[in-house]
């Protein structure tokens, strides 16, 4: 994103023109280790977005910036984990980010939590249109994504999982579908 933003934005309006300037800054471009060294909390979280040192591994790095927001003692290090998290998963996997900042830091931020919640459950609604899709008709998979989209209950999608490897037909899938999208506890209430 950005790799031909020319640093301005332009318009006409009734014989005027709009001409906003700005400076664009390519995180790609920075050198991350500066700002690992600098201690800086407000652009940690940006680390993993920037370059890192030539003979350091993606994985390292990732592992180098966690390290270093670990290392902060700030009142608000989970919320600058999460904005890490949140960031990286721009260049990252966002599971292979929750998973590091579990192992190096032991502490879960609040939005790791949301973001690791929406990877479960976005994996699980894959899981059942790549299962329909090979046991009945992959154009058949698409027509229950929406209903899919409206599941959030974790342990709900994994039911549909098992469903989907055992219907044999739409119709056997679309029941199950149905009493899971009318049993109780559907709702935000009791989201895993």
């Amino acid at each position: 994103a950005g790799l031909r933003d020319p640093g301005y934005f332009a318009q006409a309006i009734d014989a005027h023109r709009v001409l906003v300037e700005y400076e664009v800054i390519r995180l790609a471009e920075l050198d991350g280790q500066a700002i690992l060294d600098a201690e800086l909390p407000g652009l940690l979280p940006f680390t993993p977005l920037m370059r890192p040192a030539a003979d350091v591994s993606a994985d390292a790095w990732l592992q180098q910036c966690i390290e270093a927001v670990d290392s902060l003692s700030v009142p608000h290090k989970l919320d600058l984990l999460g904005s890490l998290a949140t960031l990286g998963s721009a260049t990252y996997d966002t599971a292979t980010i929750l998973e590091m900042i579990r192992r190096i830091t032991m502490d879960v931020a609040p939005i790791v939590e949301h973001l690791a919640g929406h990877a479960i459950r976005d994996t699980r609604r894959e899981d059942i249109l790549k299962v329909l899709g090979a046991r009945l008709q992959p154009d058949v998979a698409d027509t229950f994504k929406p209903a899919l989209e409206s599941i959030e209950n974790v342990q709900r999608l994994d039911e549909l999982v098992c469903a989907a490897a055992l219907a044999d037909s739409v119709a056997d899938f679309q029941k199950v579908l149905d009493a899971t999208n009318n049993g109780a506890g559907n709702g935000a209430a009791e989201q895993s």
